[in-house]
């Protein structure tokens, strides 16, 4: 059975794949631990360089995840092997939407990014008016997220290119969610 990620949203939760428990310690630890779900025995560990608080992504046998060390890592679900790492400059405490081929999360270098799933490579990076730390969420060919400028935004899930910005006056940090064809969006 392939792997199936139960959660890809924020809020540092546990991920759970078809054979293994995916946990990211929180804060300094800086450490993703991957437990057996029927024995709770460590399989492997991962260290950043820096604090972990996005949760990660499980798809394709591999284990997706940003950190405030300005990097973001793809590693082999069974081994824990880097199969790459981005370098982004800036903390990501956003936690990624993965679709396929396909990873989209904020940065604070108050951009929204798109990575090839299979390389990392920058597919396209495309500029908000502050830091994104909230997730973005995706349906169709649409992005949608929250910046700290107190706005929302759409983006083409292609190639990036601004659909509409709405904004709020309020801070958004939380996750954007969509819900047949309506975006919510919450504010502080």
């Amino acid at each position: 059975m392939g792997d199936a990620s139960v959660y890809n949203g924020a809020g540092r939760r546990p991920v759970i794949s078809t054979r293994k428990l995916v946990h990211i310690s929180m804060l300094s630890f800086a450490l993703l631990l991957p437990l057996e779900r029927s024995s709770g025995r460590k399989v492997w560990e991962f260290a950043t360089q820096a604090e972990v608080w996005p949760s990660p992504v499980v798809q394709n046998g591999k284990v997706f995840l940003g950190s405030a060390d300005g990097n973001f890592y793809a590693l082999d679900l069974e081994s824990g092997k880097s199969e790459w790492v981005r370098s982004l400059g800036a903390r990501i405490y956003s936690t990624a939407f993965a679709t396929p081929g396909r990873l989209y999360f904020g940065c604070s270098d108050n951009h929204l990014h798109c990575l090839e799933e299979g390389s990392g490579k920058v597919l396209w990076s495309t500029p908000t008016g502050n830091v994104i730390d909230s997730s973005p969420a995706v349906t169709g060919d649409t992005v949608v997220v929250g910046s700290e400028d107190f706005a929302g935004y759409a983006f083409d899930s292609a190639s990036g290119a601004g659909r509409w910005k709405f904004e709020t006056g309020l801070g958004l940090f939380s996750s954007a969610a969509l819900r047949g064809g309506t975006v919510r969006l919450a504010v502080l």
